[in-house]
């Protein structure tokens, strides 16, 4: 479990600042692929091979939108948020749902 899930769990989504997912995601997610955003979103250098690298790894999330010097910065917080605060939430209640079903049944 990630730092930023258990904050979420800890203390609520409203804990978790637009900075503290774009850090995990940075961190978390592939390291060696910092470096690939933080020179995109340091030099707003869309050029090339890097812009290729940066349309696979964002495919993998299911990201649909087209990477921008301008709007990288705020796919990565949807990425991040969906991986990290969506995800987890939707799992956590699914097995409580999963739990009710059990109790109430073995009754």
């Amino acid at each position: 479990m990630s730092p930023v899930t258990s904050m979420m769990l800890s203390f609520g989504e409203a804990s978790i600042t637009k900075n503290i997912l774009n850090d995990a995601f940075l961190k978390l997610h592939k390291p060696n692929r910092k470096g690939h955003f933080g020179f995109c979103i340091e030099k707003k250098n869309f050029d090339g091979e890097l812009f290729d690298d940066l349309l696979d790894y964002f495919d993998r999330f299911s990201c649909t939108q087209k990477p921008t010097p301008e709007n990288l910065e705020t796919l990565i917080n949807n990425i991040a948020h969906k991986e990290y605060i969506q995800r987890p939430k939707y799992a956590t209640n699914n097995m409580v749902i999963g739990c009710q079903d059990y109790v109430l049944s073995s009754e």
